[in-house]
């Protein structure tokens, strides 16, 4: 059964898009201050724990607690934890932001498990791509890749991929 254990508390912080039925989803905080689901591999703030709609003020749990999350797989309890598309908690792979640990494992999606909120950032290593196969944007601002095609890393400014010299790639 998973259970959660508040450490940190994110106040002030009010739903960009309608929320309403993303309680218990990883989210970010976007560029105008505001919650919105975290992407698939992408940057985690918090957890949503209850469902507002646009505007809203969004009750999140961030870093140093224990979060209800909705899984979006089967989930082993010690794995690295990242989010899918919808916000849900996957098993992190390569590159993927990692927010926790998961220390109430998961038999199947949408199971709610807990998560030991344990970073606020890292990702272990950088997904590769090239430039054809590539995440599309919009991705969230500052996820990082490496090129094949650059043979370096670039980096989303939330429109566009860059190099590290900040020209468009």
């Amino acid at each position: 059964m998973s259970f959660s254990l508040r450490g940190s508390n994110l106040p002030g912080i009010v739903a960009g898009v309608d929320l309403s039925v993303a309680q218990h989803r990883f989210v970010t905080i976007d560029v105008t201050g505001r919650a919105v689901l975290s992407s698939a591999g992408g940057r985690i703030d918090a957890v949503l724990e209850n469902d507002p709609i646009l505007n809203q003020a969004a009750s999140l749990m961030g870093p140093g607690s224990v979060a209800k999350v909705q899984a979006g797989a089967a989930i082993a309890l010690g794995a690295d934890v990242a989010s899918d598309a919808d916000g849900k908690a996957v098993t992190a792979v390569p590159g993927d932001f990692i927010i926790g640990t998961c220390i109430v494992d998961a038999g199947a999606v949408d199971e709610l498990i807990s998560v030991w909120m344990t970073s606020v950032g890292g990702a272990r290593d950088l997904a590769v791509f090239s430039n054809a196969t590539r995440p599309a944007q919009p991705v969230s601002v500052g996820t990082a890749i490496f090129n094949t095609d650059d043979n370096a890393p670039n980096y989303s400014d939330g429109t566009n991929w860059r190099d590290a010299s900040g020209a468009l790639t």
